[in-house]
């Protein structure tokens, strides 16, 4: 039981740890490429991208959860189309928020920044 543990650990620690250190390796690079107005942009694309990845992650668990059963009662073309469906109501739904934060934080933030962002 410990040895397939450890074994198994052994096989997802560098999944984990790769990136991780691709990541803190890449961040001085990054900086000495960009100037600091064009690094805020950079480091603000991806909070934004992180913030949706997280908010839209419940598709791919559900994915993960029930491809096995769909597959198993011969429904993946409706699996497939529900998947699909969720997808393009959550662009929209997400399209329709992020609209909204827009117009209601235009007058708080500066145009460049909302240019950026629209």
């Amino acid at each position: 039981m410990i040895k397939n543990l450890i074994r198994d650990m052994g096989k997802y620690l560098p999944a984990q740890v790769i990136p991780a250190i691709v990541g803190f390796i890449s961040i001085p690079i990054i900086t000495r490429l960009f100037p600091p107005e064009q690094y805020g942009n950079y480091i603000l694309v991806m909070a934004t991208v992180s913030i949706f990845s997280t908010i839209v992650g419940w598709l791919s668990m559900s994915i993960i959860r029930f491809y096995p059963a769909y597959e198993r009662d011969g429904k993946l073309n409706e699996f497939y189309g529900n998947i699909i469906k969720l997808t393009v109501i959550s662009i929209i739904v997400m399209s329709l928020i992020a609209l909204g934060i827009l117009v209601i934080l235009k007058p708080h933030i500066s145009m460049k920044l909302y240019s950026l962002m629209w």
